[in-house]
C-alpha cells in the first residue's frame, strides 16, 4: 500500500499533536502531584529525585536538577518558602539512598559508609554573594563549579582533571562515533 506524501505528513502533524497532548496532560499530572507532595512532606512520605545516569556522565552531577525540583515546587505550590534548598539538598542525597535502599553505605557522609563526595568552587563570580553554602549550591552551581569527585574513596577528578581515564582518548573516541552515526 503507497501512502501520498501529503497523508504522510497528514499522519505525522496529528502524532504530534497527540503526542504533545499527552505531555501536556503528563506536565499537568505531574505538576498536580508534585503541588501534594510539597503540601504534604511533613509526613511520613520520603520524597526523593532521581536521575538518569546521562545527566550525571554530564557532570552536572544532579545540580541543575535539584534547582529545577526546588523552583518547579515553589511556581506549583505557589509558595516561595516550599521545596528549601536544605531539603532539596536531602531529596537528591539522604532520601534517594533510602529509595533505593542503599542508605545504610551511601547518601551521607558517615564513618563506614562508601566516600562518594562532590566538591564545587563557591567563590566563583556565578555564587556570589555567598550567604548559605546549600543554598548557593542548589541555586547557583552547575558543573562549572564541580573541581573534584570521589567515588567509593576514589578521586576520579582532580581539579577538574579525570584521574583513571584519558581525556584525549575520550574525545577521540566520541569523534569517531560523530563520523560512524553521521553516516
Amino acid at each position: 500500500m503507497k501512502i501520498s506524501s501529503k497523508a504522510l505528513i497528514s499522519m505525522i502533524l496529528v502524532l504530534l499533536i497527540v503526542m504533545g497532548l499527552i505531555f501536556m496532560m503528563s506536565y499537568f499530572k505531574f505538576q498536580t502531584t508534585l503541588a501534594t507532595l510539597i503540601q504534604n512532606r511533613l509526613t511520613v512520605i520520603s520524597i526523593t529525585m532521581g536521575e538518569s545516569i546521562e545527566s550525571a556522565i554530564d557532570l552536572g552531577l544532579g545540580l541543575g536538577e535539584m534547582r529545577t525540583a526546588a523552583l518547579l515546587g515553589k511556581a506549583v505550590s505557589n509558595d516561595a518558602s516550599a521545596l528549601p534548598a536544605h531539603e532539596v539538598l536531602r531529596m537528591a542525597t539522604i532520601n534517594g539512598a533510602k529509595a533505593l535502599g542503599i542508605s545504610e553505605h551511601t547518601g551521607s557522609l558517615e564513618k563506614g559508609k562508601w566516600a562518594d563526595i562532590t566538591a564545587v568552587c563557591l567563590d566563583t563570580i556565578e555564587t556570589q554573594p555567598l550567604y548559605d553554602p546549600v543554598s548557593q549550591l542548589v541555586y547557583a552551581c552547575g558543573r562549572e563549579q564541580v573541581t573534584d569527585v570521589w567515588v567509593a574513596g576514589q578521586h576520579l577528578l582532580k581539579e577538574r582533571r579525570l584521574t583513571t581515564l584519558d581525556g584525549n582518548d575520550i574525545i577521540e573516541r566520541a569523534r569517531e562515533w560523530q563520523i560512524r552515526i553521521g553516516t
